[in-house]
């Protein structure tokens, strides 16, 4: 029996091979199906830690600067630093403002600024002053403007952190990995 039917031996193996290789693929598929959700979510974590460095190293050149001048810097536009406005008006970034060269000439405060990790294209953090306190912000995972600093923040607001704060505009990454808002640094 067995030397006449010798091609169904043949066909057996191979559809062996086959389901072989199908579970194969299928375990790859199901890798990769829980490797990159997580990686994607490692480099929004890193970009994020990336924000707090330069952020707490403006708020300390805005202090300094405060401190030898008796007032904080004068903004200028970040349209005026971007190469590319039409995305920034996009982004809702068209009408923020930015820091002004005179934190780096005649007297060096800060050496060169970093550029938000968030921002597509080298672009600085959004700076806002209203004359007695300041913030500082950065787009966030979702790549847009969501806080617009002449609007929501008010120095004299004894609260104002926990109002930027609760308002739907400011990052949450418990909302995933490109959950909506800004990541922000004030002074009160």
């Amino acid at each position: 029996m067995e030397g006449l039917n010798p091609l169904s031996e043949e066909k057996r193996k191979k559809s062996i091979r086959t389901i072989e290789l199908i579970v194969i693929l299928i375990l790859i598929i199901l890798l990769a199906a829980i490797a990159v959700p997580n990686f994607l979510e490692a480099q929004i974590r890193a970009k994020k830690s990336k924000n707090y460095s330069p952020m707490r190293t403006l708020a300390t050149v805005l202090e300094s600067y405060y401190n030898d001048h008796g007032a904080y810097p004068p903004m200028r536009s970040l349209k005026d630093m971007t190469e590319k406005p039409d995305e920034l008006e996009k982004a809702g970034g068209a009408s923020l403002q930015t820091f002004s060269p005179v934190l780096t000439t005649p007297t060096a405060y800060i050496q060169r600024f970093e550029n938000d990790p968030f921002s597509p294209y080298p672009l600085p953090f959004v700076y806002y002053t209203d004359g007695e306190g300041w913030m500082i912000l950065s787009r966030g995972p979702d790549g847009d403007y969501d806080i617009n600093p002449a609007k929501i923040y008010n120095s004299s607001d004894s609260y104002q952190s926990f109002s930027v704060l609760a308002s739907p505009a400011t990052y949450d990454p418990s909302n995933g990995t490109t959950s909506n808002g800004d990541i922000w640094r004030i002074k009160q």
